[in-house]
């Protein structure tokens, strides 16, 4: 299968590139009809999520496709050259290719491992270029396969106890820096999409903090806090809330930041740890510079995802044992479509 990738993510990439290469959710249905319509790339799925940027491809001839897209790339997302560069530096062969897509639906290749939420990631990037008309057979049964991967990975496998995410994590980071003692706390999660609602009902199980919501659209938001025993804020109402809570899960995808050191240094009494899970980010980074507010962002989780699923690795070897069972259908089928297609072979 003649197969590209063009990718980023946060092993290979600083966050201020991956932010570059981000797309949001109402982006890539315009993205993928510009490519069509504009290149010879006859296929393409875009999954962008938090941690990884990753535009899967097929075209005629893949040299010529990368670097018409790293030109179209530059010039509609204003992308700086070194982020091109690691985006388009990979040499994998078209079975290197395939495995990592694999790897990556399972949630073995996630910054928390086993990852929860990257599954139905990946099928929602391929509904969408389905919809529009950016897959064809071989993409089809590609990304078919890798998500019949992913759910046998999480059905025959505790690779997903627990169901973390980058959300639980987060309030893992504020359990850990209040040394597991939120009874009292006062935390407020700001955004109300994907990521903060799973903070939400990841606070709200706990059950001993004060929680508090802000979003930028009101409706709505009162029932939510009724649901959750929260109180909604107006974000007109933002700064004297950041005054009274503890600590905050920043989870927007707002375009700018929304808070900076400038704010927060007028403040008697700033949050004593805010998380943000915002990409873009939403808190401007200068905010490091004030000592007694500690600001932790996706990439700063690492380390608490790593120790708080540690067990979940002893899965591995069962997980690669069901990749390679599905890897082998994908090449099957590949052999049985067409007499002179070359056989994958998987190597790992």
């Amino acid at each position: 299968m003649n197969i590209g990738l063009f990718n980023i993510d946060y092993k290979s990439a600083a966050l201020n590139q991956l932010e570059q290469l981000y797309f949001k959710k109402e982006q890539i249905p315009e993205f993928l009809k510009k490519v069509q319509e504009n290149s010879t790339i006859s296929e393409m799925v875009v999954l962008s999520t938090c941690n990884r940027v990753e535009l899967y491809y097929r075209a005629p001839n893949l040299s010529e496709a990368k670097h018409w897209l790293a030109d179209f790339l530059t010039t509609q997302k204003m992308i700086s050259n070194d982020v091109i560069q690691v985006a388009s530096s990979d040499t994998n062969t078209p079975k290197d290719i395939i495995w990592h897509l694999f790897r990556v639906a399972s949630g073995i290749e996630s910054m928390v491992f086993g990852d929860g939420e990257i599954l139905a990631q990946v099928k929602n990037a391929y509904d969408t270029s389905a919809k529009i008309g950016m897959t064809q057979p071989a993409f089809n049964k590609l990304f078919q396969s890798a998500i019949a991967a992913g759910k046998r990975v999480r059905s025959e496998t505790d690779i997903a106890k627990g169901a973390y995410s980058v959300s639980s994590i987060a309030v893992e980071a504020i359990k850990k820096h209040f040394d597991s003692q939120l009874t009292g706390k006062n935390i407020l999660i700001v955004g109300t999409g994907t990521m903060g609602m799973r903070a939400l009902k990841k606070l709200a199980a706990i059950g001993q903090a004060n929680i508090w919501i802000a979003n930028r659209s009101h409706s709505g938001l009162q029932r939510l806090a009724e649901k959750y025993n929260a109180k909604a804020v107006n974000m007109d109402d933002l700064n004297q809330t950041l005054e009274i809570v503890d600590a905050v899960i920043w989870a927007t995808s707002s375009d700018t930041y929304l808070v900076s050191k400038k704010e927060m240094s007028q403040m008697a009494t700033p949050p004593q740890i805010m998380i943000d899970i915002g990409i873009p980010r939403n808190v401007n980074p200068d905010i490091e510079e004030i000592e007694t507010i500690k600001l932790v962002t996706i990439y700063g989780l690492q380390k608490i995802a790593d120790e708080t699923i540690e067990n979940r690795k002893a899965q591995l070897e069962a997980v690669n044992h069901i990749l390679k069972d599905e890897f082998e259908k994908l090449n099957n089928w590949h052999q049985n479509r067409s007499a002179q297609t070359p056989q994958l072979q998987c190597q790992k």
